[in-house]
Formats: structure tokens, C-alpha cells, sequence
């Protein structure tokens, strides 16, 4: 069994190095000299570059490139969401949150909200974070693959 310091060592080591201008990212592979982005953030920049420059040779060009910049918008939130758990205060909430979010994509339900207070009382910090921290790359990856749709439909 490890104890707190070596679970943050660990969460440390894994938010050291480079990550992913836009989404935050520590895991993928980074492309770019002055802007390092993962491959699905720089599939966005050249989307939001392609529909930039023909959006009235299109019809649908101009939906295309606010859906775009909705979707470098997203990534660029999940950033500020998900990035350098390692120094971030996580509290019971935030478990209860992700665990719901987690829910609802794996099984399209939302768990009842009132384990906040069990999360703070049984879990240290470090392990909040690292809770956290696994359930982070679940919805990250979620929604990395459904950030299209969720672009398209969502309202500004």
C-alpha cells in the first residue's frame, strides 16, 4: 500500500514534460515547433484555418467555422479544466461531479448526488487528485472523440 507522498510523486511525474497547447494534455504525442498541440487539436487548427479561408466558396461555410471554433474552444477549456491536477485542490465535489460525469457516459445514467462529504472524510488529497485524475482521462478521451458533435449542436 502507498501512502500519500509517493501518489503524488507519481501525479508529479505524470504532469512533468510537455503537454498539448490547446486540450492539456501529457499523454499524446505533440507536433509543432512554437505551438505544440496533439493531433486532435491540430486536425481543429486546420479546420478553423480551411473553413477561415473558404468560408463563401461554401454554403454551409460559415456553420462550419463557428462549429470549429467552437471545437478549438472546447479544447482549449478542457485545458483549464483537466490540466495540472498535481497542485490542484480537489475536493469532494469535484470526485462527485466527475464520478457523475463518468456515469452518464458509460451508462447514461447520473448517480445520486450525496457522496461529496465521504470523499473529503475517506480520501487524502493526493488521492483525491489521483481519483480524480483517472476519471479525468476517461471523459477527456470521451470527449476528444464526441467534441464534433457536441460543437455542432451546442449553442453559443
Amino acid at each position: 500500500m502507498c501512502d500519500s507522498s509517493e501518489l503524488q510523486e507519481l501525479l508529479d511525474q505524470l504532469f512533468t514534460g510537455p503537454a498539448c497547447s490547446w486540450c492539456g494534455d501529457h499523454g499524446r504525442k505533440l507536433y509543432g515547433k512554437k505551438v505544440m498541440l496533439c493531433s486532435s487539436c491540430r486536425n481543429i487548427k486546420a479546420l478553423v484555418r480551411k473553413w477561415a479561408e473558404n468560408a463563401n466558396a461554401n454554403p454551409f461555410g460559415a456553420d462550419e467555422l463557428a462549429i470549429a471554433k467552437r471545437m478549438e474552444k472546447m479544447a482549449k477549456d478542457e485545458s483549464a479544466r483537466f490540466g495540472h491536477l498535481n497542485k490542484r485542490q480537489i475536493d469532494g465535489v469535484d470526485l462527485e461531479h466527475a464520478f457523475n460525469e463518468v456515469a452518464r457516459i458509460a451508462i447514461h445514467q447520473e448517480l445520486p448526488y450525496n457522496d461529496a462529504n465521504v470523499f473529503e472524510q475517506c480520501f487524502t488529497l493526493a488521492q483525491r487528485r489521483f481519483l480524480f485524475y483517472l476519471l479525468s482521462r476517461i471523459i477527456h478521451i470521451y470527449e476528444r472523440r464526441h467534441r464534433k458533435i457536441t460543437a455542432a449542436y451546442a449553442s453559443d
